[in-house]
């Protein structure tokens, strides 16, 4: 996305720039858009090799304006310049004469449009993302060596992966000391929300320990450890704050 002005000033009655008066009745502004686009380059040069002050230079010569297009970039939407006449009448309400507030805005022709390799090119984009998102809990593992030469460091990288996250995990979850620790969050939980139910006002200490327990729980079992506890307290005849 490129922006090359976003201005609003404030303006006589010729809609010329200038300080505002704190004696007019009527205040004119100016808002001012120029060139905003949005482009998607496919196969474009990287810049990364390059140092700060390079790509910054070459970020600013690909801003178009109002009187220059650039023919390298394959623009979604096409740069468009608007302008906005705003008329502000503080004391409209009391005059019944004028609005309050009055716009004439004046925008240029607007053009959308997506060839096929933008698409290509924005599915191949998510694709990536998605691999990252799915490889990003096997990170840790992954070997900084090429697969030529280091087969034995991949083929551990390939154990861990499905060894830590995946048998571990799960022979720890079905362990006693897990399924014990896991009860007794949800029986705090539950108590400490019969507290909330049936007092007004919660202390810092309980509000405290009901945030720590809503960060260690899931949503499933922080619905069915309130529903409990709601009944119970409807159960002892307690009246529901």
């Amino acid at each position: 996305m490129t922006l090359a002005e976003l201005s609003l000033q404030t303006t006589n009655e010729n809609w010329t720039p200038c300080i505002l008066n704190d004696a007019a009745k009527i205040i004119y502004k100016l808002l001012s858009l120029d060139s905003l686009s949005i482009y998607w380059n496919v196969e474009s040069e990287m810049y990364y090799r390059s140092s700060r002050e390079q790509i910054l230079e070459r970020l600013k010569k690909g801003v178009p304006s109002m009187n220059q297009e650039l023919p390298d970039y394959q623009y979604i939407f096409k740069p468009v310049s608007a302008s906005a006449k705003l008329y502000l009448n503080p004391h409209a309400e009391e005059e019944l004469e004028t609005p309050k507030v009055d716009c004439a805005m004046e925008v240029q022709s607007i053009a959308v449009e997506l060839t096929k390799p933008q698409y290509l090119s924005m599915i191949d984009l998510l694709e990536s993302i998605d691999y990252m998102v799915r490889n990003a809990p096997y990170r840790k593992y992954r070997p900084d060596v090429p697969l030529h030469r280091n087969t034995k460091q991949w083929w551990k990288y390939a154990g861990n992966c499905i060894l830590d996250l995946h048998i571990k995990r799960y022979m720890q979850m079905w362990s006693w000391d897990h399924i014990k620790s896991h009860r007794q969050l949800l029986k705090s939980y539950k108590n400490v929300y019969k507290v909330k139910l049936t007092q007004a006002k919660l202390s810092e200490e309980n509000q405290k320990q009901i945030q720590d327990l809503e960060k260690a729980l899931d949503v499933f079992n922080i619905v069915l450890a309130r529903q409990q506890a709601q009944t119970e307290v409807v159960r002892s005849g307690q009246k529901l704050s």
